[in-house]
């Protein structure tokens, strides 16, 4: 029964194919002598096509070389394992990001024998964490032009972060807010009553601002007041609950308004006096 198990040497050609990692097996002189089945199938280059075949001559791209030449260098000479990142050119030209893992084998002498590559295409992920970044730096740009205040706080009314707006219309820097319950940033009796409202609403779902809007007091660091148009967002994050507060002052607002009550008083005064 034993006599008909194949030799290890027999197995690991399939056993390299069935792997999802591309494995790369490379000789002294950098001359591909394994490419496993995951190498063919991301740069569109059969075994044949590519035995015998330095990886810097038709895998890398241009300004890649000297950076991964170094690297194999190391492995010749320091035959101590590494990791490296970096594009392989497929066989129709697209770019694919490689992770590797790369290894020296050593023959009984101690001579390098072969350098093994095993590499993980992450070329998706690179994708979209550039796409989020690049998402993210908008989102930063429009909250740092917008002339609101934004403020998130936490469930407990822990102020977790705020716009250029927000450190304007109060005067605080952002650093002495953050870590501070919101409430600093309101006069009496709001100052007061804000932690009892924010537990009720998580306790009942009633809604007093959140969602709905409203407007309130704000205080700045020295100590005035202004009014202001306040809307409370509930978000949702995975593993945990912020609220995000919009303020648009509306001081010109009242002050317009004032006016216009002072003129028609004045008004309703002159025609009743018959002036």
């Amino acid at each position: 029964m034993d006599d008909q198990i194949p030799p290890v040497e027999e197995l690991a050609e399939p056993i390299l194919d069935t792997i999802g990692a591309l494995v790369v097996v490379l000789d002294p002189e950098g001359r591909i002598v394994r490419f496993n089945a995951a190498c063919e199938r991301t740069t569109g280059y059969a075994f044949d096509e590519a035995k015998g075949r330095r990886v810097w001559d038709f895998l890398l791209v241009p300004e890649e070389t000297e950076a991964v030449k170094g690297v194999f260098e190391e492995l010749r000479k320091e035959a101590m394992p590494n990791e490296f990142v970096n594009y392989w050119m497929t066989k129709r030209g697209d770019r694919r990001l490689i992770s590797w893992s790369n290894s020296s084998v050593l023959d009984a002498a101690g001579s390098l024998r072969f350098v093994v590559g095993t590499g993980i295409d992450i070329t998706e992920q690179s994708e979209a964490e550039q796409a989020l970044q690049e998402r993210e730096a908008e989102l930063s740009a429009i909250l740092n032009a917008t002339v609101d205040a934004i403020i998130t706080i936490s469930e407990d009314g822990i102020i977790q972060g705020l716009n250029p707006a927000a450190v304007r219309m109060f005067g605080y820097d952002a650093a002495e807010l953050i870590g501070q319950n919101v409430r600093v940033l309101m006069p009496e009796p709001d100052r007061s009553r804000h932690d009892d409202h924010l537990k009720h609403y998580l306790t009942t779902g009633e809604k007093r601002i959140i969602g709905v809007g409203r407007e309130v007091e704000g205080r700045r660091k020295d100590g005035t007041t202004f009014p202001a148009h306040l809307s409370v967002s509930d978000v949702t994050l995975p593993g945990r609950r912020i609220f995000s507060g919009v303020l648009h002052d509306i001081t010109e607002r009242k002050v317009r308004e004032e006016q216009l009550r002072q003129a028609m008083k004045m008004e309703a005064v002159g025609q009743l006096t018959g002036g």
